[in-house]
């Protein structure tokens, strides 16, 4: 078939825009977190953030191509081992608090899948970890800069729940008869259209619905 080319290249270039689109979200829920009062407050500790703020970079090196990472399977089953063993010791003698403790658990998580993620089992979790920081930073904080946060974290999901469903569509193709180029960039520009759209609307609503002190 002329022009014929495997749909390899239009995954590899969809599943490049969902690493990009996931990292945006684990990234946001992490700042959003950091910067929030939880951090002044001790629930969110020094070492917990240095932890997951390298493991994070060192993602961002792997999906960027400059770092290639294999974690045997054994090594991340015996550390989830331990740390279930730690999770009680850490709840009764360390932090004696069951939210700080919970996240120093979910910070383990998220840095066990941020640097073995490869499944889409292991997407699923990532997605789930980011939005556990994210709702951990809404307890806490008060500041404009959650807004900002969430302003990323919802573009970040739109683009990476858009992304999930294109390569849902495209499996079990073998062969495309042109080669979409520009893809990842248009796809970008979808989803910077569709995060404008659901700004407008809910600003709308914010304006038309009922307010009270109370559900301000």
């Amino acid at each position: 078939m002329a022009g014929a080319a495997p749909v390899g290249f239009e995954e590899k270039v969809i599943r490049r825009f969902l690493d990009i689109s996931v990292l945006g979200m684990l990234a946001s829920g992490y700042c959003a977190l950091l910067l929030s009062q939880g951090l002044g407050a001790g629930v969110l500790d020094a070492p917990s953030a240095a932890m997951a703020g390298l493991a994070l970079l060192l993602r961002a090196a792997i999906v960027a191509g400059w770092v290639k990472l294999n974690i045997p399977n054994s090594w991340v089953t015996a550390a989830t081992i331990a740390y279930m063993g730690f999770y009680p010791f850490d709840y009764f003698f360390v932090t004696r608090d069951f939210l700080r403790a919970t996240v120093h658990l979910i910070f383990f998580v998220a840095i066990i899948k941020v640097l073995t993620a490869s499944r889409p089992r292991d997407y699923f979790f990532l997605k789930i970890i980011a939005f556990l920081e994210l709702l951990s930073a809404s307890i806490f904080s008060s500041s404009l800069s959650f807004f900002v946060f969430l302003v990323i974290f919802v573009l970040s999901a739109i683009a990476t729940f858009a992304g999930t469903e294109i390569l849902k569509a495209s499996e079990g193709r073998r062969l495309v008869t042109r080669v979409a180029l520009g893809f990842g960039r248009r796809l970008a520009w979808l989803t910077g259209y569709s995060m404008a759209a659901i700004l407008v609307v809910t600003l709308a609503l914010f304006f038309v619905l009922p307010r009270t002190a109370r559900a301000a």
